[in-house]
């Protein structure tokens, strides 16, 4: 369906914009999202402090990622995989210094600490999963890194279920199954952890675990989004399916499908909602109305575009099913969508997916950066101006682009690989930001779609750029940390996570130390369960 007009309001100038409908072209946008003054209702409001820090490796943004030039990009000429063995091995050594800094403040055995993969133990765990499968000769004070996962697995599980059995003895029932912040990441982890360390019986049963939830996730009050919802659950078997052979017998086609046309659903059903928005500053109320895309997905009843709530979390999830059962599947369709012509259904039931990557896609700005809700095309303000700069993983152009990755190894399409490559540009310029070291909204999670692309395109630049980005962060304490005005890691789980400290920071580093040997997949927890 078309989307619905909308009463034009009148914009900062004589010429009336178009704001209100879900689909206004993008362009129509540009003179708002690019103009040097917001203005608010009582005039012009001072722009938000830059969240941020300049890139010290370039001086300017000219530079297009396909250059070998180091000098001109201001890099050190040798960071690339095919460098002297001197650089691996310091990114090795950085690798193990970091995760002797976890160990030391993240005791395996503190029964109080949180449990899921976002933050928690199960994150650690995975993380020394992956150092074990890097190098298992490793050693993180005198301790093999697989034994360092299996504890912290342990302890994850025995905090998770005293939180399960607080919610019974409370009577609240929880429909969270996403595999970041909740028990799925538990028993997916576990499953895993425990096939390594060949405590065959213990893995059996968080694999058995892990799909006892299916009730949950096929409810009505299951979430949406990647993090706590139906995608992160899809996202999880898919997860456990691509590294544990036998896991197939357990997670069978048939369940993966139904998850998977339950996500389809609920993203028909949201494409179908009409939306109203706050009223203007005249007292009308804004019409959103509905999308051209097949498929929205809501949280909290709003049109996230992001990875980690919103539309790209949700179509990642989606693409990374093996193509052999998404063809299987049904996908959802509405009176509204157009159909294929006779003859060609099975090309119909993808048609679809792609359409919604479509209409992803089409979100872009023109400074390379994407919306944080559909529907922030709200007249000038200064939240309009905040809201741009939202420059990471779970809200903005990194995990969009990681979608659109995962959309190019799928469809083939060149279009797909160039609008990354653009989102990566902007990265590149912005995505040093102020927030932390982290995967969710920090550095290292940004430095992934440059090792994704990387992988994609073998252009040296990207890797050039992720390991830049690797050397600020891990600079950090010493070098910005004391710029902030305040520290956002109040907590050990911040500081030390996978998602939200230090330990996405190895996770990054460990990739790139021994990229040689191939361990590379994708995005850790987002981008990594798709098997082809």
């Amino acid at each position: 369906m078309e989307a619905m007009e909308s009463t034009p309001v009148q914009g900062s100038s004589e010429e009336q914009v178009e704001l209100n409908a879900a689909d206004a072209p993008i362009e129509k946008l540009q003179d708002i999202m690019e103009t040097d003054e917001p203005m608010g209702d009582a005039g012009p409001v001072p722009l938000p402090q830059k969240q941020y820090f300049p890139n010290p490796y370039v001086a300017s943004v000219t530079t297009q990622a396909g250059s070998s030039d180091s000098e001109a990009m201001n890099m050190p000429p040798a960071l690339h995989p095919d460098a002297t063995p001197d650089v691996l091995t310091a990114l090795k050594t950085e690798t193990v210094n970091l995760c002797e800094k976890i160990v030391a403040n993240c005791k395996p055995s503190d029964h109080q600490a949180p449990w899921d993969v976002y933050n928690g133990y199960s994150g650690l765990a995975r993380l020394f999963l992956k150092i074990h499968e890097c190098d298992p000769a490793c050693q993180i004070h005198g301790l093999s890194a697989l034994i360092l996962a299996e504890q912290y697995m342990d302890t994850a599980i025995a905090n998770c279920n005293s939180f399960l059995r607080q919610l019974k003895d409370a009577k609240i029932v929880c429909h969270d199954v996403g595999y970041l912040r909740s028990q799925g990441g538990v028993w997916a982890t576990g499953a895993l952890v425990y096939h390594h360390t060949g405590n065959n019986e213990r893995s059996a049963f968080c694999l058995a675990q892990l799909v006892s939830m299916k009730h949950m996730a096929l409810s009505a009050n299951c979430s949406q989004d990647f993090s706590y919802g139906r995608p992160g659950y899809l996202y999880a078997l898919l997860y456990v399916r691509r590294y544990l052979t036998n896991a197939h017998e357990t997670i069978t086609n048939d369940l993966v499908e139904a998850i998977l046309n339950t996500v389809l659903n609920d993203g028909a059903e949201g494409a179908k909602r009409q939306f109203y928005g706050p009223s203007d500053r005249r007292g009308h109320k804004m019409d959103f109305g509905q999308t051209r895309s097949p498929f929205i997905w809501l949280w909290y009843m709003e049109r996230y575009l992001g990875a980690a709530h919103g539309m790209a979390g949700a179509l990642t999830s989606v693409l990374s099913v093996p193509s052999s059962l998404l063809k299987a599947v049904n996908e959802a369709e509405t009176d509204d969508m157009p159909r294929e012509p006779a003859g060609e259904e099975e090309r119909a039931k993808v048609t679809h997916v792609e359409r919604a990557l479509k209409y992803l896609q089409s979100r872009k700005l023109a400074n390379g950066s994407y919306m944080l809700r559909i529907d922030d095309t709200r007249t000038n303000s200064s939240q309009l101006f905040e809201e741009k700069e939202f420059v990471q993983f779970c809200h903005g152009a990194p995990g969009v682009a990681l979608c659109l990755c995962r959309g190019y190894e799928v469809y083939k399409k060149e279009e797909y690989l160039s609008a990354a490559k653009e989102a990566a540009d902007l990265v590149w310029k912005r995505g040093l930001i102020r927030k932390g070291v982290g995967l969710c909204h920090g550095i290292s999670g940004n430095a992934y779609l440059f090792l994704t692309l990387y992988r994609l395109t073998n252009d040296i630049a990207y890797w050039q750029r992720a390991q830049c980005f690797a050397n600020v962060a891990i600079n950090w304490d010493t070098t910005y940390a004391p710029q902030l005005t305040s520290d956002r890691t109040t907590s050990p789980a911040q500081k030390y996570g996978l998602f939200d400290g230090i330990g996405g920071l190895a996770h990054l580093v460990a990739d790139m130390g021994f990229w040689k040997e191939e361990v590379f997949v994708g995005f850790p927890g987002f981008a990594d369960a798709f098997l082809e």
